[in-house]
């Protein structure tokens, strides 16, 4: 995984833990296994304890 991807990645699960309280963030996909083109997007799954209301 590149520097910028993990950057990148980084932000991403320190706002998903604060904002939600994401206990975990998983990248996979063509960036998690280093065959991202540059078209590629990113796939994540968020893990979260519990989930309190309603989501779009």
């Amino acid at each position: 995984m590149s520097t910028a991807t993990e950057s990148v990645l980084q932000g991403i699960s320190h706002e998903l833990q604060q904002q939600y309280g994401a206990s975990a963030v998983l990248l996979y996909g063509s960036h998690a296994d280093g065959s991202a083109g540059p078209d590629s997007d990113y796939d994540i799954a968020v893990l979260v304890r519990s989930v309190t209301g309603t989501t779009d």
